[in-house]
């Protein structure tokens, strides 16, 4: 009996082998093969690099006009639209020209009434010098000083009524608010119907947009020119300024 035990040992231990042998040389060919990587080769390259200096600024306009008209007065007509472009000369806003019109009509005709005077008070001069030249004492001393007299006050009054010309001339047209520059206009302050009070306050504001900027940050002319703004508007920005190591290198 002892030795039928030990046989059937045997052969199980015989047979575990076996299959564990079996079973390794089925796992071994199961593996693939290794694969080799491949690696990239470049050549190297030598140019210019800048060292960019990341910072935040203040961006603003190089050239931004606040429009104020000269005179006062009821506004009938925005023609702009906001936020669009505009160029120099452009209508922006029209005040109400009829008292202006007025001042400058009754400066006109003030002005053709005093020429009429000047004119008649230069011929009668004329016609008392000759009379005074034909015969002695035929006109007097004294006429003639005020004949004189009365030409050079007539040539005054026509110097000043002129002189009104121009200003009532400048303010009625002021009544038609232009764009001084090209850019582009903001909003308004006012609308159509209401009354202008104050020459001092804002009607709107326009920006001549280019890509040249200024910004809070000193820094010297050089570097200035080298700006590159990241975003551009009136307010916070970010930029890039060429460092202190900007040199050649691979």
């Amino acid at each position: 009996m002892v030795c039928l035990h030990r046989l059937a040992g045997l052969a199980f231990l015989g047979l575990a082998g076996l299959a564990l042998g079996s079973g390794c040389q089925d796992q071994a060919r199961k593996v693939a093969p290794a694969v080799v990587p491949a690696v990239p080769v470049s050549k190297p390259v030598q140019r210019n690099i800048i060292d960019f200096v990341d910072f935040t600024g203040r961006a603003e306009a190089v050239q931004a006009v606040d429009i104020r008209a000269r005179v006062t007065g009821y506004l009938t007509k925005i023609p702009f639209k906001e936020g669009g472009e505009v160029k120099e000369g452009d209508l922006l806003f029209e005040i109400d020209p009829r008292p202006y019109q007025a001042q400058y009509d009754q400066a006109q005709g003030q002005l053709n009434l005093n020429l009429a005077r000047l004119k008649f008070a230069q011929t009668t001069y004329a016609r008392d010098q000759a009379i005074a030249r034909g015969g002695a004492g035929a006109v007097s001393q004294q006429q003639l000083d005020q004949d004189k007299a009365a030409v050079d006050e007539a040539e005054a009054r026509v110097k000043a009524y002129q002189a009104s010309m121009e200003i009532y001339k400048l303010n009625l047209d002021c009544t038609k608010v232009r764009s001084p520059i090209d850019g582009q206009v903001s909003r308004t302050y006012l609308t159509p119907g209401n009354p202008r009070r104050t020459a001092s306050s804002r009607c709107t504001w326009v920006c001549k947009a280019t890509t040249a900027t200024r910004t809070a940050a000193r820094s010297t002319s050089s570097t200035t020119r080298a700006i590159q703004p990241r975003a551009a508007s009136r307010c916070a920005a970010c930029f890039r300024i060429p460092g202190p190591r900007a040199a050649a290198g691979c």
